[in-house]
């Protein structure tokens, strides 16, 4: 399912322009019909890896993140951009973000990633491997 937020206007009535919920977004400003998607992605067989702990498999280059309700679309863009990391999916009733590298990381790089933004970002409430 893809939202769209839709202006609405009135001939001689101004509306005051809302805030975005992060939930209403693109994923740029170049390209405002490219939607992010409103469910968390499976990732493809051949993004996975198997943790040798559990046996269990994850994804070798995402990040699920849950930010906090009051959280502003600016804010997880911000996350998102210092650790060079994309958001390709959203979950607006639970608030995670799917948040995916342009490369292959190790389990520790990518705990090491998901410790750095619970402790930098106050808004973030948690962040953990993409398992599946």
């Amino acid at each position: 399912m893809f939202l769209v937020h839709k202006t609405r206007e009135k001939s001689s009535e101004q509306i005051p322009e809302e805030p975005t919920p992060p939930h209403f977004r693109a994923y740029s400003a170049e390209d405002p019909y490219h939607m992010i998607p409103q469910h968390i992605i499976e990732p493809d067989e051949d993004e996975l890896t198997e943790d040798p702990d559990t046996g269990k498999k994850y994804a070798r280059n995402e990040l699920i993140v849950v930010i906090d309700k009051q959280s502003s679309s600016e804010m997880i863009d911000q996350a998102a951009s210092d650790l060079s990391a994309d958001i390709i999916a959203s979950h607006y009733e639970t608030n995670r973000y799917q948040f995916r590298f342009d490369h292959d990381m190790s389990k520790q790089e990518l705990e090491k990633a998901a410790d750095k933004l619970k402790s930098n970002y106050s808004y973030i409430t948690d962040a953990y491997l993409h398992y599946v």
